[in-house]
């Protein structure tokens, strides 16, 4: 794969990922409420989502036992992705509409349709559905998903270690900054953390964004940890390995800010406690 392609993918994944950049999200699976209806954990807080444009059978109609026992075989306790086709996101129950992309690039809504599962919602087509899925694939990132979701220190190193892509090293290193930056979101691994920085990555390296995502320039590691990861182990990690608690992004704001901006309780504790000054505007 070429260097670049394979950096524009990394800067893809990290704006979909990554901060709230994008309508993409990563959620965990908690509950399986019915086939076409799913607890997840959305943003720190448990949220229903009922998958767009589909309907599976209700409590005591024919298929509900089938559609609901397929639903969780896939989805129970794995993580996903959610993107919202409808700009108001949520239904009048307050659920949260939402496509389900699995394994990098596959549309669930539309499987459990070709499963024979589920019927199209109202004026839903499967044409719609298909198109969803082409414009959705995110295959091509699956493998950073596998790395950063599970945890997968052996594949990191293999692949970035003995440098698989031949990049030059500028290239490695860039792209790692980017792991960095989305582990630093996601992972509950300190030592993927300790793994990407011994991989040669300054843990003080600075976001420089694609496109038109100037509001996240110039952040950090701790800047990312703090306005998404409610793990404080992984705030202590980054800043054990030499992180500046007072950095500023190019929009003047420290990981402290970025942690009460996004209410993360757990961050701010561990940010002060690790001498972050509270007086910086």
């Amino acid at each position: 794969m070429p260097a670049k392609l394979l950096l524009s993918i990394l800067m893809m994944l990290s704006f979909n990922l990554m901060l709230n950049a994008s309508d993409l999200e990563i959620c965990k699976v908690t509950r399986i409420i019915d086939g076409d209806t799913i607890e997840v954990i959305y943003r720190g807080d448990k949220e229903k989502v009922r998958l767009y444009g589909i309907d599976t059978p209700e409590r005591g109609e024919p298929g509900y036992n089938e559609a609901t026992e397929f639903t969780k075989n896939y989805l129970l306790n794995k993580y996903i992705h959610l993107s919202f086709p409808d700009k108001n996101k949520r239904d009048h129950f307050g659920r949260l509409l939402a496509y389900v992309i699995i394994n990098g690039g596959t549309l669930f809504n539309k499987i459990l349709i070709e499963e024979h599962l589920a019927k199209l919602y109202k004026s839903t087509t499967f044409e719609e559905l298909t198109q969803a899925e082409i414009e959705l694939d995110i295959s091509q990132t699956a493998i950073i998903d596998s790395i950063i979701l599970n945890d997968n220190i052996s594949l990191l190193k293999y692949l970035y270690d003995k440098n698989t892509y031949n990049l030059q090293e500028s290239h490695r290193i860039r792209i790692l900054q980017y792991v960095l930056f989305i582990a630093a979101n996601y992972s509950k691994s300190e030592n993927m953390i300790k793994e990407i920085i011994n991989l040669g990555v300054d843990i003080n390296s600075r976001l420089i964004p694609a496109g038109d995502n100037s509001q996240y320039s110039g952040v950090t590691a701790l800047h990312c940890a703090a306005i998404k990861n409610p793990n404080s182990a992984i705030i202590n990690c980054i800043i054990s390995l030499g992180a500046n608690t007072n950095s500023t992004d190019d929009n003047g704001q420290t990981p402290l800010d970025y942690a009460k901006r996004s209410h993360n309780t757990s961050a701010i504790t561990a940010l002060i406690k690790a001498g972050a000054d509270t007086s910086i505007k």
